[in-house]
């Protein structure tokens, strides 16, 4: 198995993917999807205006599904597409889903695009359904989605579209216009060809989660891990998505218990990727966080 955070591209021999060595399903469309339960395999599917949607997916029976979105692109170091997290889920389940994010295809000068898509179509709609697809497929019962910075936000933007579902995030953005100016900007220029204010004002909850959170209350559950060496992170996005779940200290759980907030004062010194071991410290914690609150709503509810 590869190691987590690499890409693939170029010529695919014989349906095989040349990155990880898996099978390659070429599907002609959502509706033609064939997912294969109980083996490893990346899947290219077409879904409009030519663009296409890839993931890596191990589907067994399961419980729980987790379903992983990577960060910005390297553009010095990764090739598409990206999935992420791959090994990590891989040793944790065999039932899981890694999403690339098709928005790069409008533009492959961004190294960021939060799985945004653009004016025709939004990228989270086909990834949503093969997400439905897949819990079928497996019988999971529960989903966990995982990502961090544009990964971060995009699980945390999928995840009111599945009630009762986690997402484990880490030192995501929460507010798109309060990134990186230049990566913004491209993204907007390129993609959507407006000034960002306009296209903001068309869809503000698509781009600033605090409003699609408030609007959306008590829907799902957030593990939200954010590295305290990150102050730009900590001030624009941390702060004022803990603020709307009603946290005024540095860290804590909501008071409906579906969100918990962590600062770790990690060994990454910037923005970036937990170290291996605070990843999985915290995703550990975000599962026994997760199942303890539905068990007490199961238990509140009999």
């Amino acid at each position: 198995m590869a190691t987590d955070n690499l890409g693939a591209s170029g010529s695919i021999p014989a349906q095989l993917d040349p990155h990880y060595q898996v099978p390659l399903r070429q599907h002609s469309s959502l509706e033609a999807l064939e997912l294969q339960p109980n083996t490893s395999n990346v899947n290219e599917v077409d879904f409009a205006d030519g663009a296409k949607l890839h993931f890596f997916a191990q589907l067994d029976p399961s419980d729980t599904l987790y379903v992983a979105f990577h960060g910005a692109m390297r553009i010095d170091r990764d090739t598409y597409p990206r999935f992420e997290r791959v090994n990590s889920l891989h040793k944790r389940s065999s039932t899981f889903i890694s999403f690339a994010d098709p928005t790069w295809y409008l533009n492959p000068s961004m190294n960021l695009s939060w799985f945004l898509g653009g004016p025709s179509w939004d990228a989270l709609d086909p990834i949503e359904y093969v997400v439905r697809r897949a819990l079928d497929v497996t019988g999971a019962t529960s989903v966990v989605f995982v990502g961090g910075s544009g990964g971060g936000f995009a699980a945390l933007r999928i995840g009111v579209r599945f009630p009762g579902s986690l997402a484990y995030v880490q030192s995501p953005q929460t507010v798109v216009t309060r990134y990186l100016p230049s990566t913004v900007d491209l993204y907007f220029q390129s993609v959507w060809g407006a000034p960002k204010s306009d296209v903001v004002k068309r869809a503000p909850h698509k781009f600033d989660l605090t409003g699609l959170y408030r609007a959306h209350p008590g829907v799902n559950f957030v593990y939200y891990l954010q590295n305290l060496n990150d102050p730009a992170h900590v001030r624009d996005h941390y702060r004022p998505f803990k603020r709307v779940h009603g946290i005024s200290e540095a860290q804590g759980t909501s008071g409906d218990a579906m969100k918990r907030f962590y600062l770790s004062d990690s060994e990454l010194l910037r923005h970036g990727p937990p170290t291996p071991s605070e990843f999985e410290l915290n995703f550990n914690r975000a599962i026994r966080f997760h199942q303890a609150a539905i068990g007490g709503a199961e238990r509140a509810g009999s």
